[in-house]
């Protein structure tokens, strides 16, 4: 009725300016009054049609009615076709191109003068349509983005059979996931993803044929019958899109600036000669190679608890999400260390190691300050997996952030995740752990230290696993039955620290003094960050590994490529892998080698001045490709020839291979040097 009224008003004022029909010409007034008449029917016809795009939701065993407020600038489409195609209607603007909100659904801008009912009803009748669907905007005034997708809460564990044969035999529609009761927030939206005990939740996609075979048109009018008429569902509610930066992440297309020197020149990080890790696996060879990374890698870091604040990290800490909070029970955006007054002396020390953690990766590059970050042009996404009040995992806490990560892979917020504990295997975490992997995500993982027998999750074929090395190379401590990919440094590592009595070194500092840093973080933990320190150059320079959502892509998965990339570039590979150390100590700078072709200008980009160059090179006497000869073999043939011309070409303008994809015959030119 409150969308109806306005419309009603608005016909009794175009009936009363019809009847001035005195005061024009008999032709003027003939023309004015069919427009009227048309008015008329329009409005009366989208007053008799307009739509109920509330939904119901119970709360502490109350039901509440949920009334959006669709707009009339958006719509979103799910095409007739499987393939996404461009819908052409008069309701449509042309001139503005559609988003792809989800694999099969866009948004579409409205022409000015329709309003959402009129443009749903004829989309309803456009043969390119499956489903026609608003756009809202909620309490907070965001927007909202409908898409044909449902959540369905089953009311009895033993019926899910039930109730999913007949959401696919009678409804006609299609489930998509099947999860358990509880989930992450974002944008006032709730998203769930691994099973548990208690109600089941369905993650289901209305179709065309619901709309067709059934009485219901949308999501709205579904999940309400849902919620009233079916037994068997304990509650319904439209599963709602929205840009999930509007929650706690930031835009992601936008730049990041140059990480750290301020507005003055670049400046040493006075404590970068106490990082010998670096050294070790020579990590400066692989910045001079590849230069500063080109695109931007998004990481999600799993920790106790995060100094946000410290003086050596900027500002590319995009989100946080405490997945416990106080009481284990609910999460908040906070993952600060607790009051050093409230935490018994001997956990204090548990405080610490988020922010020696993420320091690893975050620390600002050449700001004149600490020590220097490994994956600079990154960005980051904190969660805190410890219970403030009891100091340890909680179980709900650790399924709620693999959800997070799972999410946030999904919506392509997350390239690397950094896992830096043990944790106790679970079929939600594994469910997790797929959906991660089904979306492009690479997980990275201890599996030594206290991992016991089973160091899970990197007992998981969709993670990364890596051992702890001393300065030696040699195993620091036993690994469990998993034989991981790779070992990396892992004892006596120097990184940012959490001043105070709830830092890693509480009161005493490093062994500079400086109560900011830490010189003894020990653990296969701290090896599996600096490993996916290197991922991080590696996966900037493939941007074609990006976005990928196929398994048939023909780059593969990510998790494929930066695994075979870290381990057939170890310092020590010989093709075999060992109990303790997998297929060796990684090895930045023949990492970076092995995705440096194509730029043989040195540029660190790859353009059409690298084909001008080459051909110079090869036919005209001009300089060799800088600064090794292999960044010229862009086919990874193991010669720099004309067929390298044709392949940048091809890469360049006809949309070929990525010459930046491993090569392992860069690393023989290495080997020969």
């Amino acid at each position: 009725m409150t969308r109806a009224f306005p419309r009603l008003l608005l016909t009794c004022r175009l009936m009363y300016k019809g009847f001035n029909l005195h005061k024009m010409g008999i032709s003027k007034m003939l023309t004015r009054l069919s427009v009227l008449i048309c008015a008329i029917i329009t409005i009366a016809a989208s007053v008799a049609s307009a739509r109920d795009f509330s939904y119901y939701v119970t709360i502490e065993d109350s039901t509440y009615t949920i009334v959006s407020d669709a707009i009339d600038s958006l719509v979103a489409i799910v095409p007739l076709e499987s393939e996404m195609t461009t819908i052409v209607s008069d309701c449509i603007d042309d001139e503005i191109p559609p988003e792809d909100l989800t694999p099969t659904c866009q948004i579409y801008h409205l022409v000015d003068g329709y309003t959402i009912d009129s443009a749903l009803t004829e989309l309803d009748n456009n043969p390119q349509v499956g489903l026609a669907l608003p756009v809202c905007l909620d309490d907070a005034n965001q927007l909202k983005y409908v898409t044909e997708e449902i959540t369905v809460n089953v009311a009895n564990n033993f019926q899910v059979d039930e109730v999913i044969n007949d959401l696919e035999n009678n409804y006609y529609c299609e489930v998509i996931d099947q999860g358990g009761f509880f989930g992450v927030w974002i944008d006032g939206s709730y998203y769930t993803l691994p099973d548990n005990d208690g109600y089941t939740q369905l993650l289901i996609r209305m179709t065309h044929d619901t709309k067709v075979n059934t009485d219901f048109d949308d999501p709205f009018a579904l999940s309400r019958h849902f919620f009233t008429d079916v037994d068997d569902i304990a509650g319904a509610a439209p599963n709602f899109r929205g840009p999930l930066n509007q929650a706690c992440f930031v835009d992601t297309t936008e730049t990041l600036e140059f990480q750290g020197g301020g507005k003055g020149e670049p400046e040493e990080d006075p404590y970068r000669v106490h990082q010998w890790y670096l050294d070790s696996i020579f990590y400066d060879g692989a910045v001079n190679l590849l230069g500063e990374p080109q695109n931007e890698v998004t990481y999600i870091v799993l920790g106790a608890a995060f100094d946000t604040i410290h003086e050596d990290l900027g500002e590319d800490i995009i989100a946080t999400y405490d997945a416990c909070g106080v009481d284990g029970n609910t999460p908040d955006l906070d993952v600060s260390p607790p009051s050093g007054d409230t935490i018994d002396e001997y956990r204090k020390s548990f405080w610490g190691i988020g922010t020696n953690i993420i320091g690893l990766l975050a620390a600002q590059s050449f700001n004149g300050i600490g020590i220097q970050g490994m994956a600079p042009h990154s960005r980051f996404i904190l969660i805190k997996i410890v219970d403030d009040e009891r100091g340890y995992y909680s179980m709900w806490g650790l399924w709620r952030a693999f959800q997070y990560i799972a999410i946030a892979s999904a919506a392509d917020l997350c390239d690397i995740a950094v896992i830096q504990a043990y944790l106790e295997p679970s079929d939600p975490l594994n469910a997790s752990l797929e959906t991660i992997h089904k979306y492009n995500g690479v997980p990275f993982a201890p599996c030594s230290d206290k991992g016991g027998d089973m160091p899970f999750p990197a007992t998981n074929p969709n993670v990364v696993s890596v051992s702890a090395l001393n300065k030696y190379g040699y195993p620091e401590y036993i690994s469990g039955n998993k034989v991981p990919d790779f070992g990396a440094p892992g004892k006596d590592i120097f990184t940012t620290d959490r001043p105070g009595r709830l830092g890693s070194n509480p009161g005493m500092g490093s062994g500079i003094g400086d109560e900011a840093y830490f010189d003894d973080l020990d653990g296969a933990g701290a090896a599996a960050t600096i490993a996916a320190g290197i991922a991080a150059r590696v996966f900037s320079a493939i941007p074609e590994l990006k976005g990928v959502y196929t398994y048939s892509h023909p780059y593969g998965h990510p998790l494929n490529q930066i695994r075979q990339v870290l381990r057939r570039s170890t310092s020590d590979y010989d093709g075999s892998s060992e109990p303790l150390t997998g297929f060796g100590k990684v090895n930045a700078f023949r990492a970076a080698a092995m995705v440096a072709g194509g730029d043989p200008d040195g540029s660190k980009q790859t353009d059409i001045d690298d084909v001008v160059y080459l051909i110079e090179y090869i036919f005209g006497g001009g300089p060799a490709p800088v600064p090794y000869l292999f960044t010229g073999d862009a086919d990874c043939s193991g010669d720099v020839d004309i067929d390298d011309v044709v392949f940048l070409i091809d890469y360049i303008f006809g949309g070929g291979p990525d010459p930046h994809l491993k090569c392992e015959k860069h690393l023989e030119y290495l080997d020969a040097m």
